[in-house]
Order: structure tokens, then C-alpha cells, then sequence
């Protein structure tokens, strides 16, 4: 959490030739706020064409860029610059409105310019009296992986990407009707992608997820591979990120075959703020029912479904304890959660 006030600032600069030491042109200058209830909004300031002043963004525009290599034109880049709105279709209510500054993406060594110090930037922000309490050695904290970092397991690294890029909408209480879970944090099976039907309208029907040793046919690779009209991310996205796109293929076509598969019921998190999966183990068989109790034994909310996982959304109901029984075909099992 962060406290009413703080303002993240994030710059961005396109660099204009092959060469790292070429020119570059300014873009935008990005705001983040958090205001006085907690809440967050954006804004975007555009520099002009000589780089000397930026104004304010009130509606989203774009803008083509020549980039060039031996003195010719190599492509033509086109940049998107955001709208408030669009500003707030990833930095939502539901992520809690900051994405980047998360433990787990903090947690690695940076260069501090101006000072010639390489540190731990929890370590660094812990030194400054940044956090409410001192938060001791980094290395017991968890820690995502970029692509190509080879200290990481190649799973860690596609799914530290997909955290980053895409779990901001892709979590409990995200997309309407959708139930993928793209955080880091949360176990495999219970991200809902491995050997899982496709639910978004924008994907054929009966196709998967993502298909064990498949990556061709795998609806995440695709669409992550697209620039058409149903690529993800859908906003400002106008390239293929080519080093993550083989680093997914390679991690789905490596996927053993009881990737995902779990054989007893997973209730993740619990305790809970409000919202939480439920997967059924994969030697039921379905239809299942999910049905949530209050500790009194009276039913407050049920689902059916012939997918092995649920959500269900505590938020509007106290603290307390509750009971989630889940039947299928021939199985019945029943977990206590706990509301915090």
C-alpha cells in the first residue's frame, strides 16, 4: 500500500537508430497519483517534436517514428500515447491500482546513477526508511525473473512475464466470465491455463489454453504472438515481444504431461481479503457443485459448473470462518476458509 500523495513518475525516450549510442526522441512523461482515498489515476504529458515541452494528454493519439540503420529507413515504429482512461484499464481497482512496485519485482540488484552504487532496491529503499518497519535480508522475499535470466527456471521467467504483463486484469474479480489467475504468487495448477478451455469470445471455442508440449496450439502463445485484432495485452502493444514469444514456446513444449494436475482439492489464498480459487482435484469427474456455508450450516452462495475450478467473492460478507464444500460425479470435500 501506499500512502495518500505518492506520486510515481515513469519517463519514456525511443531510441531513433540501431546504434545504442544514437540519438533518441522524447515520447511521454507518465503520472501515476494516489489521491487522498486511496485511490489511484493517471496522466500523461506528450513532448513535442524538439523535446523541450510536454502538454497533457486529454484524449489517446499515436504517433509514427522513422527508425534508422546504415542511413536508410530500417521500420517505421508507431508509439500509442495513453488516455486517463486507458490509463486505468490496467491500473485498476482490482490490482490495487500500482503494478510495478511489487516485492517480488523489486527484489533485484539495480545501478543507482550518480552514486556508483549497485544494491538490492529492497535493500536500498529499506536503508532510506521507505517502509514502516525494517524489513531485514532481501533473499527471504520471493523474486521474479526477467526473460533470458538463466539463475531462473525457465517457468519462473515466462510466468514472472506474464505477472507483469498480464495478471493486472488476469486475477480473481478481473475479466468478467474469466477465470485465469496470471499472478506469480499463486500455484500452477490453480492459474487455470494448463490443459483449460478457452472462455474469451475472442478465441475459437474448445481451443486450450495452453495445450501440454503444444505450443502452436496453444490459445495463450497465439494471441501473445498476434497483432491482430485479439493480441494480448490489447492496448499499446504494436510489436511482438520476440524473445518472450520463444521463451513461452519453448516453456509449453516442455511441459510435461501432469503439468497443472493436482490429486486433492486446492483452496488458494486462505485465509482471504475476500477473493479466492477453488480447483478440484483431477480424478473427479463432473458436474461439479461449489457451495459456501457460514459456520451455522445456512447456504450463502453456490456455483455449478463442469470446470474443475471456482472463485468465489467474500468481500461483501464479515470476517469469520466459513465452509466451501465442493461435490462431484462420486467425490463430496470440505475445507474451512477463513475471512480476514
Amino acid at each position: 500500500t501506499f500512502p495518500p500523495g505518492t506520486v510515481f513518475v515513469k519517463h519514456f525516450d525511443l531510441p531513433l537508430t540501431a546504434d545504442p549510442a544514437g540519438p533518441v526522441a522524447r515520447l511521454e512523461t507518465r503520472f501515476f497519483i494516489i489521491d487522498k482515498n486511496g485511490q489511484g489515476y493517471g496522466l500523461t504529458y506528450k513532448w513535442n517534436d524538439d523535446g523541450t515541452e510536454a502538454f497533457l494528454q486529454e484524449e489517446d493519439s499515436s504517433k509514427e517514428f522513422d527508425i534508422m540503420e546504415n542511413g536508410t529507413v530500417a521500420f517505421t515504429q508507431i508509439w500509442d500515447f495513453p488516455s486517463r482512461d486507458q490509463c486505468l484499464s490496467c491500473h485498476n481497482h482490482n490490482a490495487k491500482y500500482v503494478l510495478g512496485l511489487k516485492t517480488h519485482q523489486l527484489n533485484g540488484t539495480i545501478d543507482y546513477p550518480g552514486t556508483g552504487v549497485s544494491m538490492n532496491q529492497l535493500e536500498y529503499l529499506n536503508q532510506y526508511g521507505m517502509f514502516d518497519q525494517n524489513i531485514g535480508d532481501p533473499s527471504s522475499y520471493p523474486k521474479s525473473a526477467k526473460i533470458g535470466d538463466e539463475s531462473a527456471s525457465l517457468e519462473t521467467q515466462v510466468r514472472s512475464y506474464l505477472d507483469a504483463n498480464c495478471s493486472s486484469c488476469h486475477r480473481p474479480g478481473g475479466i468478467s466470465q474469466l477465470n485465469m489467475d496470471l499472478r506469480l504468487s499463486i500455484p500452477l495448477a490453480l492459474t487455470n491455463i494448463i490443459g483449460q478451455k478457452t472462455q474469451s469470445q475472442a478465441s475459437p471455442p474448445n481451443s486450450l489454453l495452453v495445450e501440454r508440449g503444444s505450443h502452436a496450439t496453444s490459445e495463450l502463445w497465439l494471441r501473445d504472438a498476434s497483432l491482430s485484432e485479439n493480441q494480448m495485452p490489447p492496448l499499446s502493444r504494436n510489436l511482438i515481444d520476440e524473445e518472450y514469444i520463444e521463451a513461452l514456446a519453448e516453456w509449453i513444449d516442455g511441459l510435461p504431461n501432469d503439468a497443472g494436475k493436482i490429486e486433492e482439492m486446492l483452496v488458494y489464498p486462505n485465509p482471504t481479503a475476500g477473493l479466492f480459487n477453488v480447483r478440484v482435484s483431477d480424478d473427479w469427474e463432473g458436474e461439479f457443485v461449489a457451495t459456501l456455508y457460514s459456520t451455522s450450516g445456512q447456504a450463502i452462495l453456490q456455483q455449478r459448473s463442469n470446470s474443475p475450478t471456482f472463485q468465489f467473492n467474500l468481500r461483501n460478507y464479515p470476517a469469520g470462518h466459513y465452509l466451501v464444500e465442493i461435490s462431484g460425479a462420486a467425490n463430496k470435500q470440505t475445507q474451512k476458509i477463513v475471512k480476514r
